[in-house]
This record gives structure tokens, C-alpha cells and sequence, in this order.
């Protein structure tokens, strides 16, 4: 799946389940489905669902497979106005982060407002490509899930073979010469039918590639702007305009700029990799692509969040208190005046 774990892994899964279970606990499935049904051994197959394996006949696996289907379906076409896993909220929560700290920029700093149009179209400009390659995306997967289902010939060959290296490791020679004559028998077929998944496996890769471009595109600008801010709030803190603050609060503040300036100076390296171009990669290396910018994620951009909230919330919280004291002394200053206005009038 893209980044946030949707997509592409549905047949990585089932292989990770399948390595797991011996040949022997399959067959005894088998075998004790045919003894207790009456089910000829040769009329059922071995379903996986739920990391669970059962034997089943061949209509009740087509049943099984059809709901996985419809609920595949499902899934997908919900993926782009679901809950916080879609690829699209993930998307637009980061540009809305980005938003919200130029919109703190533009207010506090002398950016220019024509470089502040430019970066909100820049903005705008990333959340329409991203969602129309979500989409893209989302229309190649079920396309090449549709092409597996029409050629289950595909995912038995590449089940047979799993098992054949799960027999050897068992030393269950007579399972592996029947697997070893199934695969060979259905090898051609299995070549011809895999060529016609090509041209879709290589459409998803390039879309695929496209979004992880994009987001990285996204990553980058949430790093930059987030370290406008930060560097506002240095030279804030540097020209003395929290001097006002109570000991607690300014040396709180202090802390956290020199923490995110220090975070910003680390992570560098890192963003620095997110502008690597990555339109030539196979798809075997997506994964680490995406791993690689989960850590990014981890390591630079929610600490990164996390200290400017707790930064910004500081400052708001000694800013209202000094709002609240220059109140209080007002206040106390006019009922000083008028309690002294007051004694001169009476006293005469």
C-alpha cells in the first residue's frame, strides 16, 4: 500500500501468512473437511482469510473470493473520503498545516504578499495533483485485482511455488514432486496470463511513483515553512519581545526554539534526500521508499509539529497573561484616580 498502508501489499500478506503454516497442518485440513463432509479430497481447495487457512469446495471459494472482492471494491473506492489512514486526508492535513504557519508568516513577518500567493498556489497546485494520482492509483489496483480473478491460474502457480520451498523445508518429498509437476504444467500459461498484468503492474509503479514524488514534494514544504516559523520566533525571542514574560515562561521558550532549531539543523540531511528523483525506481524498492520516508515522518516532522503547537501555545498563554496583568493594573490605576478624586472632593 501507498505510505500509509494501502495498496499494493494484499499478496505480500497472503505470502507472510502462508510461510508460516506447514504443508501438514494444510493437508490435514484437507483431509479432515473430506472425512467429516464426505467431500471428495480432489474437490477442495485451501482458502486464506484472516490469516487463517481452510479447506473449502470449489463453490465455497468462489463465494469467499467474490466478498473479498466486493469488500476490496469497497475499501477502495471509500479510500479517498474515509477516516485519517486515506491517502488523501494525509495529504491534506499537511497542507493544511503548511497553510495555517503561512498564514501565521504573513502576519507576523515582512514576506512580501506576492511570494505568499505564490506559496498558496504552490499548495493548492500539490492537493490537486496528489488527489488526481490517489485516484489514478485507485483505478489500477482494482483493474489488476479484476485481471487476477479472471486468471486465478496467476495466484495458484505462485501458491504452488511457496509450497514447493515449504516441502523441501520439510523434507516432504512426495509434496514436492506434485507441486513441482503443477507448476510445471501450468508455467506456460502462467507466463502468458502474468505478460497481460504487465502493462497495469507498470501503470500502478509510475502512479504510484508520481504520488510518493508529490508527497515527498509535501514533506518538504511542511519542513520549510515550519522552519519560517521557527525562525521568526528566534528573532522574536532575540530582539527581546518576550522579555515581559515571567522567568518560567521565557526560559520554556527559549528551550523549545533552541530544540527546533537544533531539530531543523539535524533533519536536514534527511529532507535533503526527499529531492532525490525516484521516476526509475522498480517496484521492489517502493517500500523502502515509503520506510524511508515514515522515519522522516517520525524522527524530523511530527517532533517538528509537535514543539511549534507547544511553542506557539506557550507564547499565547504568556501573552494573554501579560494582557490579563496590564488589565488588572488599569483597572487598578482608574479606581486609584477616582478614589483620589473623590478624597479632594470631599475634602473641600
Amino acid at each position: 500500500m501507498i505510505a500509509d498502508g494501502s495498496g499494493f501489499d494484499e499478496h505480500d500478506d497472503q505470502e507472510n501468512t502462508l510461510s508460516q503454516l506447514s504443508i501438514a497442518v494444510m493437508a490435514a485440513k484437507v483431509l479432515e473437511r473430506s472425512r467429516e463432509d464426505g467431500v471428495p479430497m480432489n474437490e477442495l481447495s485451501l482458502d486464506t482469510q484472516g490469516g487463517k487457512i481452510r479447506a473449502v469446495t470449489q463453490r465455497e471459494k468462489k463465494a469467499s473470493d467474490e466478498l473479498r472482492r466486493q469488500e476490496l471494491v469497497k475499501k477502495l473506492r471509500q479510500r479517498t473520503v474515509r477516516g485519517d489512514n486515506s491517502l488523501s486526508d494525509d495529504v491534506t492535513n499537511r497542507l493544511k498545516r503548511c497553510q495555517e504557519w503561512i498564514d501565521y508568516i504573513s502576519r507576523f513577518s515582512s514576506a512580501s504578499e506576492k511570494d505568499l500567493v505564490t506559496i498558496r498556489r504552490n499548495l493548492e497546485g500539490m492537493n490537486n495533483r496528489a488527489s488526481s494520482l490517489i485516484k489514478e492509483v485507485t483505478v489500477l489496483e482494482m483493474a489488476i485485482q479484476r485481471k487476477k480473478e479472471e486468471d486465478p491460474i496467476i495466484s495458484k502457480v505462485e501458491n504452488a511455488s511457496r509450497e514447493i520451498m515449504e516441502a523441501m523445508k520439510n523434507k516432504d518429498l512426495e509434496k514436492v514432486a506434485e507441486l513441482r509437476l503443477f507448476c510445471e504444467q501450468n508455467i506456460p500459461a502462467y507466463n502468458s496470463r502474468k505478460k497481460r498484468l504487465k502493462p497495469y503492474l507498470n501503470q500502478a509503479r509510475q502512479a504510484r511513483l508520481k504520488f510518493l514524488t508529490e508527497k515527498r514534494q509535501v514533506m518538504r514544504m511542511q519542513f520549510d515553512t515550519g522552519g519560517q516559523v521557527v525562525e521568526l520566533l528566534a528573532n522574536d525571542l532575540s530582539t527581546g519581545k518576550f522579555s515581559q514574560f515571567d522567568q518560567e515562561a521565557l526560559q520554556y521558550v527559549t528551550e523549545l526554539i533552541h530544540s527546533l532549531r537544533s531539530l531543523r539543523s539535524s533533519g536536514k540531511v534527511k529532507m535533503d534526500i526527499l529531492a532525490r528523483p525516484i521516476g526509475n525506481v522498480a517496484l521492489s524498492f517502493i517500500k523502502d521508499i515509503e520506510t524511508e520516508m515514515r522515519d522522516v515522518d517520525d524522527t524530523i516532522l511530527l517532533m517538528l509539529e509537535e514543539k511549534i503547537d507547544a511553542l506557539m501555545a506557550a507564547i499565547g498563554i504568556a501573552l494573554r497573561q501579560l494582557r490579563e496583568q496590564g488589565e488588572q493594573g488599569s483597572r487598578k490605576e482608574k479606581d486609584e484616580k477616582r478614589m483620589a478624586f473623590q478624597q479632594k472632593k470631599d475634602s473641600k
